[in-house]
């Protein structure tokens, strides 16, 4: 969900600016749900490959659009932290445009807003921009372009290997350029007596299914969770083929609406996770233990929990309330793997 903040930046500057027309087409990139003055000039078509934001989307009862197909009179981007996804963005958003059409692009100062304008400044010279509430909004023209540039920036957004493994990854996905170092730590700890159906939470690309099927031959079955599609989609891409004797099954999904509710998710033998990481510790601790007290309704008495979080998280008070006990695999480089027994 977009922090308020650089929605209420948003709606000041297209208001003070008259960025938007009654009755214009009118496309959001990684869109979620917009405040009311951006809405009076009619609904805009919105895409997002994030679960939550979707869900929220559609229950608002926006038109959303997997692949977008234009000319559209307005592009507004919701920008991330990730260089190479906005970069992508900026390439697919000008070739989406009506010639002079206009982009307009939000990004919070904490993102590193100046630069991400200033990279789409030496490929749309005609730039304007103005900074409010935290948040840097700035927007140009699809005149002038420079579509050498452009066209590099666009194949950024194709699928590529990821380091070290057979899968796929893309701007967009959490640690879209190599493992991440919890998962890494997972890896070099991740038992070898597994068996049985497990399930997967916030699978990414499929980095720790990957590892456990390849080492574990009693496994007879996986469930992926996924709320990003993006790498959702990487992971169905290749799984299949690489285990093709293994019943797969994937979800795009928001964990917060209860695992167990989905086909194949209740009774497992064992579930693999890295919860998600996010810069507030308050909430990296919600998520974290909202994901164990989901995932010990998916596993059967006696099932098994291996889990990887950054040390000084304070899981082991939620393993207790939710499993009969747990143990610690290992603990280096800043991160811990935990085992619980249901």
């Amino acid at each position: 969900m977009a922090d308020s903040d650089l929605l209420r930046a948003l709606a000041r500057v297209v208001s003070e600016n008259q960025l938007l027309k009654v009755g214009e087409r009118v496309l959001v990139l990684r869109a979620t749900p917009l405040p009311n003055e951006l809405l009076e000039f009619g609904k805009p078509e919105c895409q997002q490959s994030w679960k939550i934001d979707y869900d929220a989307l559609q229950a608002q009862g926006y038109k959303l659009v997997a692949d977008p197909k234009g000319p559209y009179d307005t592009v507004i981007y919701l920008g991330t932290r990730q260089k190479e996804e906005n970069l992508y963005n900026f390439a697919r958003a000008l070739a989406l445009l009506r010639p002079d059409g206009r982009f307009i692009v939000a990004l919070q100062n904490s993102v590193g807003a100046k630069r991400h304008e200033r990279s789409l400044a030496s490929v749309a010279p005609h730039i304007e921009s103005t900074s409010k509430y935290h948040s840097r909004i700035f927007w140009t023209s699809s005149r002038d372009l420079d579509q050498a540039t452009l066209t590099q920036w666009l194949a950024l957004g194709e699928y590529q290997k990821l380091p070290s493994t057979p899968l796929l990854t893309c701007p967009g996905v959490f640690c879209a350029r190599d493992i991440d170092k919890g998962s890494a730590v997972l890896l070099a700890h991740l038992p070898k007596n597994l068996s049985g159906h497990g399930i997967d939470y916030g699978s990414g690309c499929g980095v720790l299914t990957w590892a456990a099927l390849q080492n574990n031959p009693a496994i007879t079955g996986m469930q992926l969770i996924e709320a990003e599609h993006l790498a959702f989609e990487a992971s169905r891409k290749v799984l299949p083929s690489l285990f093709p004797n293994t019943p797969l099954g994937f979800h795009w999904f928001d964990i917060r609406q209860g695992v167990a509710t989905l086909p194949g998710c209740r009774n497992l033998d064992f579930a693999l996770m890295n919860p998600p990481f996010h810069e507030n510790r308050n909430e990296r601790i919600s998520l974290g233990r909202r994901f164990i007290a989901d995932c010990a309704t998916t596993l059967r008495k006696g099932g098994r929990l291996i889990i990887v979080a950054n040390s000084p998280l304070p899981y082991e008070v939620t393993l207790r309330e939710h499993f009969t006990r747990w143990d610690r695999l290992a603990q280096e480089k800043g991160f811990k793997v935990l085992e619980a027994i249901k």
